[in-house]
């Protein structure tokens, strides 16, 4: 009698797994007819499989025998696997190794007599199996060990060290501090590298997101607003900036939106610069060269008054208000992200203006200026953090109104100061400021004379300074073609 066999697509789709372990067999399901299409139903059968490596004919790696009963459709259901061994264990088969081919042999009535039924090849189940069978991969040698394919088999990749918060390219042991850790001397980190048009056609950029530019060399960071740069010094080779295409030069930018400007104030916050005069303020956007205005100074005036920065706030103090004559001593705190002034401590002393100062790491410091007829030489630092003004060594200046409008800035960790005085009475002295040892050193004097008003600040890694009049012109000065 010649027995049909019906196979079921689940001996290519489904494995059996067993309290959460690697698979352990597959099921499989089939139809016994006789030769003329009848249903051998309520019967016993015996099936013997035969799992062959590589091809039809190819190597038994597998076999075993089950013995089970047709139901009233003629229906059976065995699990490969779980059958009687006649061969090696299911259990050793390598699945990673070649192809495997499945042989069906049937005896209808229940004995030893087995008719092959024919030989499939096995697709999908052997990859789940193999997944699930962890014999079969390589041990760890120590904690963190993570697994690499070199083609042709898993191995354990010593470059990559994984310890589940935390991971380590040359390095077995991450700092607990980081997410990556990357040991080399042979190597650097190469980050996304676009350009300006590209970097601003980035969807919604996340706060700390960095791209290398490629129109400028910069390193470009978003900080939840706008695209800010790091360009450094080069540590090699020259500086190259298209707006400088000789070293030592100026380059005029973007006048500010005013028709004159006075006696001013100006800082510097991270990638902009900001100046004020009177009630108006400015900001300065070096990367696209153009000028916005901001909410207005809300002090008596910042006409020639004191600004600085500290941290990612700017700060300005005293002044001089030309329609009232009256000078001021209250000081205010300018946060350019929410473009907002908020009043501080006033400083001490007497009212003001033509004061100078400048900040030293996370200090801001104040003094000299005028009340006229009176000229002062008191000098004081302040500490945002607590709103505190505390005086510190007078200016050593060589006359009495030579602390009118003098220019300062600061350097590392030390401040200067220099020239200022009256139309008829100028200056050129320079001093030094040491805030650790409270005292100042008289510098070399500047060669010539010097501009009794002037506005500085400080944008990192450009300096910018201008000679503030009735008309103000920006100009732009970098040192260029310096090997360091």
């Amino acid at each position: 009698m010649k027995i049909i066999i019906t196979l079921s697509i689940l001996l290519l789709a489904t494995v059996i797994q067993i309290s959460g372990q690697p698979p352990l067999a597959i099921p499989y399901q089939a139809v016994a007819r006789d030769n003329v299409g009848n249903l051998i139903v309520n019967q016993n059968v015996s099936l013997r499989f035969s799992i062959h490596d590589a091809s039809v004919a190819g190597t038994v790696v597998y076999r075993e025998v089950h013995s089970t009963t047709t139901n009233s459709l003629g229906l059976f259901n065995v699990n490969v696997g779980q059958g009687t061994p006649q061969v090696g264990t299911f259990a050793s088969i390598n699945w990673a190794s070649n192809s495997k081919f499945l042989q069906v042999e049937l005896d209808a009535t229940g004995g030893v007599t087995y008719i092959n039924m024919g030989t499939t090849q096995m697709l999908s189940v052997p990859f789940a199996l193999y997944a699930g069978k962890s014999a079969d991969l390589p041990s760890g040698i120590s904690t963190g060990n993570t697994l690499r394919w070199n083609g042709s088999a898993w191995i354990i990749d010593s470059t990559l060290t994984n310890k589940g918060t935390n991971i380590g390219i040359e390095n077995t042991n991450p700092n607990t501090s980081s997410i990556l850790d990357i040991y080399s001397t042979s190597k650097g980190l190469l980050i996304p590298r676009m350009t300006t048009a590209q970097r601003n056609a980035i969807v919604s950029p996340v706060t700390g997101l960095q791209i290398f530019n490629l129109d400028d060399q910069c390193i470009d960071i978003f900080d939840g607003t706008n695209w800010i740069k790091s360009c450094g010094l080069k540590l090699t080779s020259t500086t190259v900036d298209p707006g400088h295409p000789t070293s030592n030069s100026w380059t005029q930018k973007a006048d500010i939106g005013l028709t004159g400007f006075f006696k001013g104030v100006g800082f510097s916050i991270g990638a902009k610069g900001y100046l004020g005069s009177g009630s108006e303020f400015w900001e300065y956007n070096p990367s696209n060269n153009s000028w916005s205005q901001k909410a207005n100074y809300p002090g008596v005036s910042c006409r020639q008054a004191v600004g600085f920065s500290i941290a990612d706030k700017g700060y300005v103090g005293t002044g001089f208000n030309s329609l009232t004559s009256a000078s001021a001593n209250d000081f205010w705190q300018y946060d350019p992200s929410s473009n907002t002034w908020l009043q501080k401590a006033n400083v001490p002393g007497p009212l003001r203006d033509n004061a100078t100062g400048f900040s030293i790491g996370n200090l801001g410091y104040l003094g000299g200026g005028c009340h006229l007829p009176a000229f002062f030489r008191d000098f004081y630092e302040y500490n945002p953090l607590t709103d505190v003004w505390t005086q510190k060594a007078l200016i050593p200046t060589t006359g009495q109104d030579a602390t009118i409008a003098m220019v300062g800035f600061s350097i590392g960790t030390k401040g200067y100061l220099g020239t200022g005085g009256e139309p008829a009475d100028i200056f050129r002295d320079f001093y030094e400021y040491n805030p650790v040892q409270i005292h100042g050193h008289k510098k070399q004097v500047l060669a010539g004379q010097q501009e009794v008003t002037q506005l500085a600040f400080r944008l990192v890694p450009k300096g910018i300074l201008g000679l503030v009049n009735f008309q103000i012109l920006l100009l732009q000065m970098i040192s260029g073609n310096t090997t360091h």
